[in-house]
């Protein structure tokens, strides 16, 4: 359920595709030879995030994800674009539920097995709720809500921040938006 934000002058401009100064596609913007881990990549500014680092020629782009369906759907129109455009990337799509510590582990842990080291870490999925007291919403759903905001986005940084290798890892970012359509 997306919450709606209010329109504030706080950024007089919303951009909804890339402008000239920051597109993927310029020179000094190339991710060529990174390996690019997003989670929440399957649909919205995950999806678009993975985009971007295709048309930016990332090495893989590994989208992560709850949901399968969702997942495999995003990594062929994502490997469509990457065929279009002759990017080099590899498109990895791999189910995991951030909340749960088992699942984050096996996916860092297969990662390095395969002698592959995240360079980009983009934390991209969240939950939200409707906007209640925190006791009307329920511990329940206040406590999914740190597991699946704090905890996860936490353990993800905690594993890109310990691989064992000497490569360079070069940023977290950190996105959870909420997006207004008009």
């Amino acid at each position: 359920m997306a919450l709606e934000v209010p329109i504030t002058d706080f950024t007089p401009t919303i951009h909804k595709t890339p402008y000239p100064a920051i597109s993927p596609t310029r020179k000094e913007l190339n991710q060529a030879g990174k390996n690019v881990l997003i989670t929440g990549g399957g649909t919205g500014i995950g999806k678009a995030t993975a985009r971007n680092f295709v048309l930016a020629s990332a090495a893989t782009v590994i989208i992560v994800g709850r949901r399968p369906d969702v997942l495999k759907a995003a990594g062929a129109e994502l490997e469509r674009e990457a065929t279009a455009v002759k990017s080099p990337t590899k498109i990895i799509v791999r189910s995991c539920d951030m909340t749960k510590s088992s699942e984050v582990n096996a996916l860092w842990d297969d990662l390095k097995a395969q002698g592959t080291t995240v360079n980009v870490l983009v934390l991209n999925a969240a939950k939200f709720s409707e906007t209640k007291p925190l006791f009307e919403l329920g511990i329940e759903e206040v406590w999914s809500q740190m597991e699946a905001n704090v905890k996860g986005p936490l353990q993800f940084a905690e594993r890109f921040y310990k691989q064992d290798d000497k490569s360079e890892k070069v940023s977290i970012f950190d996105l959870v938006t909420t997006i207004r359509d008009n």
